[in-house]
């Protein structure tokens, strides 16, 4: 593809507006599709990656290509039009009643256009790790296309610590059988432009997905999410839940349900909240609900963008704390809240001080 190619498909499929909104800072991206260019120096945080104990099973790097994935939304998006023009990483991973990490390495100079394709049968734990040097200056792409089998279970643990020099971009979809359940947790904090896309299909009955976010921008960093879910067969539930915080950076979220015809007696829940610390901080949400099928179980949504309530602080404070103790005190009760829904709360509970470490608390 030429780059006037490239640059005739949007960088969206709609225009921003204040209903449907990115809110991503796409001139970040410019200068890679631009001037595309081979990865050099794979990197990572070794501190980060002590922090969570965690020891890589697979990472990813440049590998011969066979068939190119198809990716139809790269019809419509700039981004993931050159991710998939450019890809030069490709692996299939295989989970059956595993645990597996995989670590997402940043190059110091270029583009890692990278593409996982995740099948799970069983009871499963997937690890996906993008710990970036704080200084690299290359380009990460990722697209994960998973696949839940029938009666099984994955976890899907994402924990994000990017670049303040350089953008990343993740793209996910997600497709569910019977009886299935997805849980996907992400902790992202840190980057110049951290752009996400979850998408996932329940296809099969009684299938479960649950997405929590946590989310962390400080100074000079700016996080975009979109976590969306679409069930199209009965008694399946989708809850998605999102909070962040930001101390002198930007966060959005959206977040999508939708119960199409014949999602009778699906139960669906969207929530963000997401909470400004200084004054330069800027935040949006955007919880959505979409139903098509005449009789939903349940269906829920909630958005809250604005500071801690003072009154909170003051009666910490009138516990003999300062009022930084006091902040510092009320963001961690509030992400540990969500962090107790997830199972294994042992990782989580390491990478939240990945969190408080880019909010300056």
């Amino acid at each position: 593809m030429s780059l006037k190619e490239l640059k005739a498909i949007p960088y969206q499929p709609v225009a921003d507006s204040p209903a449907v909104r990115y809110y991503t800072d796409w001139n970040a991206f410019e200068p890679y599709l631009e001037n595309p260019a081979p990865p050099v120096q794979l990197g990572w945080d070794d501190d980060a990656l002590r922090l969570l104990n965690l020891k890589p099973d697979l990472i990813l790097k440049p590998t011969p290509l066979k068939d190119k994935p198809e990716l139809p939304e790269a019809s419509s998006k700039r981004v993931l039009a050159f991710h998939l023009n450019t890809l030069n990483s490709q692996v299939n991973v295989f989970l059956r009643d595993t645990s597996y990490t995989i670590l997402v390495p940043k190059p110091r100079e270029g583009v890692l256009a990278a593409h996982l394709s995740v099948r799970a049968t069983g009871n499963s734990t997937l690890n996906v790790l993008l710990l970036s040097p704080a200084d690299a200056e290359g380009l990460n792409t990722l697209s994960i296309d998973v696949e839940v089998d029938t009666a099984s279970t994955l976890r899907l643990n994402y924990i994000i610590r990017d670049s303040y020099r350089a953008p990343s971009a993740i793209f996910q979809r997600t497709r569910l059988d019977k009886d299935s359940r997805l849980e996907t947790f992400l902790i992202g904090s840190r980057g110049r432009m951290t752009h996400m896309e979850m998408n996932q299909l329940l296809e099969g009955e009684a299938s479960e997905a649950e997405t929590v976010a946590l989310l962390a921008a400080g100074k000079f960093s700016r996080i975009t999410l979109e976590t969306s879910a679409e069930t199209r067969a009965p008694r399946t539930e989708i809850s998605i839940r999102g909070l962040g915080f930001a101390n002198e950076g930007f966060i959005a979220h959206k977040g999508f349900a939708r119960a199409r015809r014949g999602a009778m007696e699906s139960r669906l829940e969207v929530r963000s909240r997401l909470i400004p610390l200084s004054p330069t901080s800027r935040v949006y949400a955007a919880p959505v609900l979409e139903i098509e099928s005449d009789e939903p179980s349940y269906a829920a949504h909630s958005v809250a963008m604005g500071p801690l309530d003072p009154e909170h602080i003051f009666y910490i404070e009138s516990r003999g704390f300062n009022e930084a103790e006091a902040v510092r005190l009320l963001v961690k009760s509030m992400y540990a809240s969500l962090i107790s829904r997830m199972r294994g709360s042992s990782l989580y509970q390491d990478a939240l001080r990945l969190l408080l470490e880019e909010l300056g608390l």
